[in-house]
């Protein structure tokens, strides 16, 4: 008969992915605190762009006309989300451009409009982090009209995410505490 004590150190580890520690990141809306532009024509000025009410809009005849949006504070910009008037009926061209001071401003993104939506459309930026955005319109499909019902800009919201507990090895040791300390006790055994 042999008895044998074996003792095995055994090291257990529970493995917690990243993404629960440290900091989560969420597009959000974010206030607008104050609209200029180049210009309005009667009846349809700068803040009908914030209003929340898709029957009304800003508008001015003339390629290169713009709107600048004030976020109060720079902030690090996700995406602007415009809907245009008659934006299923027609694209328009347009420049957003980006400034942290209100003076200098840097083109971001150049495109056109889908021209299948009254609704919202997304504009997904590089990673920015301005005050101030402006949106040049240089014209549409049918005439240099700049025309915006709604806009609206979303910001990153990073949201600290507590880390996790420890690892307590793993579970029951065989001591019978319940302390799951990472080592493990064989016992003596008859074999034969």
């Amino acid at each position: 008969l042999f008895f044998f004590i074996v003792s095995i150190f055994m090291i257990s580890q529970t493995i917690h992915p990243t993404s629960g520690q440290g900091t989560t990141s969420t597009c959000v809306d974010t206030d607008i605190t104050g609209i200029s532009a180049s210009g309005s024509s009667q009846n349809f000025p700068p803040n009908n762009v914030v209003d929340k009410n898709f029957n009304t809009l800003w508008s001015i005849y003339g390629k290169g006309s713009w709107i600048q949006l004030d976020l109060g504070s720079s902030k690090n910009i996700c995406s602007v989300n415009i809907a245009w008037y008659k934006g299923n009926e027609r694209q328009s061209n347009f420049v957003i451009s980006t400034s942290k001071d209100g003076s200098t401003f840097t083109k971001v993104l150049e495109k056109k409009s889908s021209g299948t939506t009254l609704n919202l459309e997304k504009y997904v930026l590089p990673e920015t982090n301005a005050r101030y955005l402006k949106i040049t319109v240089n014209g549409n499909t049918q005439n240099d009209y700049a025309s915006i019902t709604e806009a609206k800009v979303s910001i990153q919201n990073t949201i600290a995410t507590p880390p996790s507990p420890p690892s307590t090895g793993g579970g029951d040791t065989g001591d019978n505490s319940g302390a799951g300390d990472g080592f493990k006790m064989i016992y003596p055994t008859l074999t034969g």
